[in-house]
């Protein structure tokens, strides 16, 4: 697979907008998954000395931070893909998007046959859906997720 950056990848596509990533090969010469390790370290070094960190809550158990960096680091993995990625990869990342917001119609379509006690959870779920669409498309066209 042939590495691209987001500029490259915009002007190879005919599009106008990239994110602003740094080529390649920054002016350290550090690449996409050095950064990705040292900005994962000082997280974690953050949370264990207690400073806080951006994925640190005040009361995070270890457990608890150790999935939202997981999680963070998939969702970096998904991001540099589709930067990186051909025009193959947008538009598995496209469907996987759509799934999604027909997942997210289909629950948002039943909500008024639940009972009341779900409602809540339901449109909260609904909630975490969209947020999650909104950025998956930001990275798409070029903005900051």
């Amino acid at each position: 697979m042939r590495l691209l950056s987001a500029e490259e990848n915009a002007r190879e596509e005919g599009r106008d907008c990239a994110l602003a990533w740094p080529g390649l090969r920054a002016h350290s010469e550090e690449t996409y998954q050095e950064w990705r390790e040292r900005f994962r370290s000082t997280i974690a070094h953050q949370f264990e000395s207690g400073e806080g960190c951006s994925l640190c809550q005040a009361d995070a158990t270890r457990e608890q931070f150790l999935h939202l960096l997981a999680e963070w680091e998939q969702g970096f993995d998904r991001t540099m893909s589709v930067i990186l990625g051909s025009s193959a990869d947008r538009a598995a990342e496209i469907k996987r998007i759509a799934s999604q917001a027909s997942a997210m119609c289909s629950l948002l379509g039943v909500t008024n046959i639940i009972p009341d006690e779900d409602k809540f959870s339901t449109l909260r779920t609904c909630a975490h859906i969209a947020d999650d669409i909104v950025g998956d498309l930001s990275v798409l066209i070029g903005g900051v997720a």
